[in-house]
């Protein structure tokens, strides 16, 4: 029979540390300041900072636990204000209830094609002769290729367009998200329920190129974990359980962790009460994670709030009590692209956040 946690005790506090979101955030800041590399980009910016490359981090208890860090408040309403704005497709601030994007959004308030344009209006513009005529010779592989392509554009509606030369131009967008959503929806076990946010071409018509480039879903047998948390949350119990990954290029520790993690999460969750799934892990892959140097005494105020819920954790054998995320039903029932086109942050509650004090800490353009 297996025994309750008591914190009191190393071990359990170390086996309890693996599944808590501020224990992984201090120990990664911590590991970045001891072992991080010294950088600066004097062509972009006059700030430094303290680089530490490939990083890896997953939770598999944030329906019971929403990560929300304790250890200092985050503007968590924020957070899953900007995913909503990204998943409606939105690139202009007036829409966005937040400051996060004012530095780079231009006088109209555009930000220009990110996030929300690439996950839901990915441009697709191809170029072939129509290789679905007859031709009376047996058609090549590449020709084959073109003409089941030609096939899928002109089944969504792409614009037409005769070349001088022969060739057809095919002009559409691919909604990558809402793609996504029916393979979730269908409970599919494909490996490919991806979405990608960095797109070469529109890099430099971007106001910021995309810090997290792609995210991805997989949904798979639940574990008796997954199913208990369902059970926990008092809510119906299912066979799969949905997953969610997520990349970054670059990651600033102290603001943007924080929010993503948030902001991922709440998606998470969404989704999997959408589609009938139990929510299972979240994984966070960030390749250059780092700490301003500028943020280094606002850090040390956050770990320090730590510093002493960990010890009251560690005297009292009780753990801290993170809140639980409480989505509306408005969302049962809609399409995928319902879904998206309408995610907004009234749908989300978050019950019983109760952080330490916020730090403050400006935003390095």
């Amino acid at each position: 029979m297996s025994q309750p946690l008591d914190l009191r005790n190393p071990n359990h506090y170390e086996l309890y540390s693996l599944h808590c979101v501020d224990e992984q955030y201090i120990n990664l800041c911590d590991a970045i300041l001891a072992t991080g590399t010294q950088e600066s980009d004097p062509g972009r910016s006059d700030d430094t900072w303290t680089t530490l490359i490939g990083v890896g981090f997953q939770l598999q208890n944030t329906h019971i636990a929403f990560p929300a860090l304790l250890s200092a408040r985050k503007n968590w309403s924020a957070a899953v204000d900007e995913s909503c704005w990204m998943m409606r497709g939105e690139t202009n601030i007036e829409s966005l209830n937040s400051k996060i994007w004012d530095e780079w959004a231009d006088e109209s308030g555009e930000c220009g094609p990110i996030y929300g344009e690439q996950w839901r209006r990915w441009p697709d513009i191809k170029a072939f002769h129509d290789f679905t005529k007859p031709s009376g010779v047996c058609p090549s592989a590449d020709a084959i290729r073109a003409r089941d392509e030609i096939l899928r554009m002109r089944e969504d509606g792409y614009i037409e367009t005769q070349m001088a030369d022969g060739r057809i131009l095919f002009e559409g967008e691919i909604d990558q998200f809402a793609n996504a959503l029916r393979q979730v929806q269908a409970r599919s076990r494909s490996r490919r329920i991806r979405v990608q946010g960095f797109n070469p071409g529109y890099v430099n018509m971007q106001g910021l190129p995309p810090c997290h480039t792609e995210f991805e879903f997989n949904v798979t047998k639940s574990t008796r974990y997954e199913q208990a948390q369902a059970e926990a949350r008092g809510v119906a119990v299912s066979e799969d359980s949905l997953h969610i990954t997520v990349t970054m290029r670059s990651n600033d520790c102290l603001l943007g962790r924080p929010f993503n993690i948030i902001g991922y999460s709440a998606m998470h969750q969404m989704i999997a009460k959408w589609a009938g799934l139990n929510v299972g892990g979240f994984t966070l892959n960030t390749t250059n994670t780092h700490l301003y140097d500028h943020h280094r005494d606002a850090y040390q105020t956050q770990r320090a709030q730590w510093m002493l819920l960990r010890e009251r954790m560690q005297k009292t054998g009780e753990p801290v009590k993170y809140p639980v995320l409480e989505i509306s039903d408005d969302i049962l029932g809609l399409t995928p692209e319902q879904l998206l086109d309408n995610a907004n942050v009234d749908w989300f509650e978050l019950v019983d956040y109760s952080p330490q004090p916020a730090v403050k800490g400006r935003v390095t353009k």
